[in-house]
């Protein structure tokens, strides 16, 4: 049921903390990124306010096919309470009611492909209620939702409430990735702007 969690939410918490776990043992390299790659960011911050629900969790994986698929099958047999149901022809899992889209190969990534590797290596891990997660950097989060096929309302709700979360973050690198989607870079300066003079 798409929509429906919140990352700090038990059920959520538990697969975030399963997939770790899993892909840790198997020496997978990952990070989350997307939406609730900044909703990870904003919960280990305590800013419950700026959070909002998700119906699915995005990964960048570095690895081969079978081992993603092994690792996924780990979880069935480990976990047998969840439903998982691996689609590894669209790279999506669903486990339970919360779905998982995973990228392997950096050509889908436009202006971000050269880094793919770089973003996984790079990967901080945090605490979200205890559970550790790998996240993407806050800059390459950002970049890639400037860059992507649409900014999508959520998309500048996410990129807002990264902002207005008072963390670092590094613009100059967000504009060399983003430098060809002059609208958006032009959208992002004024929200910035706003943030920095408490506007909004």
């Amino acid at each position: 049921m798409k929509g429906n969690y919140r990352i700090t939410d038990k059920e959520c918490l538990k697969i975030l903390y399963i997939i770790n776990k899993i892909l840790t043992e198997e020496e997978i390299p990952y990070a989350i990124v997307g939406g609730m790659g900044i909703q990870a960011i904003l919960a280990s911050k305590r800013l419950e306010h700026l959070l909002r629900t998700s119906g699915d969790i995005d990964l960048a994986i570095d690895a081969e096919l079978s081992d993603i698929t092994r690792a996924f099958n780990n979880i069935s047999l480990n976990y047998p309470e969840l439903k998982v149901r691996h689609d590894y022809r669209r790279q999506h899992v669903l486990i339970n009611n919360l779905g998982i889209d995973y990228v392997t190969n950096p050509d889908k990534l436009k202006e971000m492909e050269n880094i793919f590797k770089k973003a996984i290596k790079e990967a901080e891990e945090i605490k979200v209620r205890n559970i550790s997660v790998k996240i993407e950097s806050p800059e390459y989060l950002i970049a890639a939702k400037l860059t992507g096929k649409k900014l999508r309302e959520t998309d500048k709700e996410d990129i807002l409430n990264l902002l207005r979360s008072g963390i670092q973050i590094n613009h100059g690198l967000i504009y060399r990735f983003a430098k060809n989607y002059t609208t958006r870079i032009n959208w992002y300066n004024e929200i910035k702007e706003l943030v920095e003079k408490k506007e909004i």
